[in-house]
């Protein structure tokens, strides 16, 4: 179901409404309808002559963007699978080109042998990452244990900071989000970056009907540096 937000933002419609009322100057309302045929309703919604004008700027400015680009990144959807110009494509020509070399060809591509190489290396870089996480813990661990935040080994040291940080969880994300949208705040956390939207909660920049669906938590920053002799 459309919300009444989502469509009194609607460009679609009221872009219709734009070409009614330049058609017929006699127009008094232009109602905006959506039947809900799902729901069994109906939704409404209508624009001043001032939103209508800066729809039309906007667009307008949008055409002239659009004619005026030169380059056209692919963009990736299911639709891909029903494309017959995948050998025209940066996302699936590779892909063609391998599919149609006979096996011991394939096996020699460089393109392949290179994918190969990177997805081992990137099973490597887990598996190290997941050590970092345990050695990781453990200096937290010995640092609260000693009362100490600065850690020294061989020819290394090793800070540990204790810092709070704001989580908001999958719970309240959903209404976060419609919050945001509230506050005119959603398009800057657009596809919510929620690490964005957290370290602004930590910044006291988020409307506090926001922040409080935050969980306050604690957390540590463990960074290697040479000790004080090795670096002079």
């Amino acid at each position: 179901m459309k919300s009444q937000e989502e469509a009194d933002k609607d460009r679609q419609l009221a872009l219709y409404s734009l070409w009614v009322r330049n058609h017929f100057k006699d127009a008094r309302h232009v109602v905006l309808v959506w039947h809900m045929l799902a729901f069994n309703k109906e939704m409404t919604s209508e624009r001043t002559s001032e939103e209508l004008k800066k729809l039309e700027k906007e667009t307008i400015e949008l055409i002239k963007e659009i004619e005026s680009t030169k380059e056209f990144p692919a963009s990736v959807s299911t639709l891909c699978d029903y494309c017959v110009y995948k050998n025209y494509c940066p996302s699936f020509r590779h892909e063609t080109l391998i599919e149609s070399k006979p096996i011991k060809q394939f096996e020699k591509d460089e393109g392949v042998k290179l994918v190969n190489s990177f997805a081992v290396l990137k099973e490597k870089e887990r598996e190290v990452e997941e050590e970092l996480t345990l050695v990781k813990d453990d200096l937290i661990l010995f640092s609260k244990q000693e009362k100490i935040d600065v850690i020294y080994g061989s020819n290394k040291k090793v800070s540990v900071k204790e810092y709070e940080k704001f989580i908001i969880e999958d719970e309240n994300k959903q209404k976060a989000e419609e919050l945001l949208k509230k506050h005119g705040l959603f398009e800057q956390f657009t596809l919510v970056s929620w690490a964005k939207l957290n370290s602004q909660i930590a910044e006291d920049n988020i409307p506090k009907d926001i922040a409080k669906l935050a969980k306050k938590e604690k957390d540590y920053r463990v960074s290697l540096s040479k000790k004080k002799e090795e670096e002079e």
